[in-house]
């Protein structure tokens, strides 16, 4: 039988994220793989750690279970843990010659025109270099897994492996 999670009180002012990131030296995730991505983009330019504790279904990027989570909390913070560091991509939107956003991102960007199938046209460089041009209703550029790569059917040879993203 699952315990019920407990709520803050009605009224209770929480703090932002940023905030708490600042005031943190480590980050205790709960949530899926959506709320590790969104933990990832506040703790990697910090230098912060993440246990993350999975409360979805699959969990590719969660490391432990909600069972889990008070040996994992107890081992943590008694300094019996090992880091599993992982590659972040930098990604710069380029316009007309002007960079209009920049991210870091954990595991992959997509890159596509929007709502709308329209193709679009795509220059690819990695580390400033020139790689290619892509002409395509998008395209997905991922980090090396952290864990064994699920088995996916053959892929398109245009579709070229990137090792050291930024």
């Amino acid at each position: 039988m699952k315990k019920p999670l407990i709520s803050l009180p009605e009224g209770s002012k929480g703090q932002p994220r940023q905030r708490v990131a600042d005031a943190s030296q480590l980050l205790l995730v709960l949530g899926g793989d959506g709320t590790m991505l969104a933990a990832a983009h506040l703790a990697a330019p910090r230098g912060i750690p993440i246990l993350p504790i999975n409360m979805g279904s699959l969990g590719f990027l969660t490391s432990f279970t909600l069972e889990e989570l008070h040996p994992a909390l107890e081992d943590t913070l008694e300094g019996r843990f090992s880091l599993s560091e992982r590659v972040m991509i930098g990604v710069e939107l380029e316009r007309a010659g002007k960079v209009i956003d920049n991210q870091r991102v954990l595991n992959e960007v997509v890159i596509n025109k929007g709502a709308l199938a329209r193709m679009i046209e795509l220059q690819l460089a990695v580390d400033g270099e020139f790689v290619c041009r892509y002409r395509a209703d998008g395209l997905i550029v991922a980090s090396q897994p952290a864990r064994p790569p699920i088995p996916f059917p053959p892929v398109d040879p245009s579709c070229i492996p990137l090792w050291n993203p930024l």
